[in-house]
């Protein structure tokens, strides 16, 4: 059984690349508990800064894409397969270099996108490069 590696994201946070939030108005906090009714804290969370910021949310669960095309269709919404590709394409990976991510994500993350994901050929067909 593959155990995760703890992530350090402070370098990322030093450099201004990522930003943690938090809560910051009553109508934040009541999205939250109300989303948290339905996901785990963390989805709940993303979901409720995203409502009232504008914001992305990344997401494959399943339940959280279902609410959020309910509740906010406003909010726009990848997956992890969508935000690859999409990086992959803006960093014009090599195909080697590519299988070498997608493999470590398949492996380390142990993700990979379901057979009805519009990018699933994409990606099973950038792991059979040789």
């Amino acid at each position: 059984m593959l155990t995760g590696d703890a992530v350090d994201i402070s370098p990322l946070v030093a450099r201004g690349l990522l930003e943690v939030l938090a809560v910051e108005t009553p109508d934040e906090a009541a999205s939250y508990v109300s989303f948290a009714a339905e996901l785990d804290d963390g989805e709940a969370m993303t979901c409720a800064l995203a409502l009232h910021r504008g914001a992305l949310v990344a997401t494959d669960d399943r339940k959280a894409l279902r609410l959020l095309a309910a509740r906010a269709p406003q909010i726009r919404v990848r997956s992890t397969a969508q935000l690859l590709k999409e990086w992959a394409d803006s960093a014009s990976l090599a195909p080697t270099e590519l299988r070498a991510v997608l493999t470590d994500v398949r492996q380390r993350a142990r993700f990979a996108p379901g057979r009805h994901d519009p990018l699933h050929s994409w990606w099973e067909a950038a792991l059979r490069v040789t």
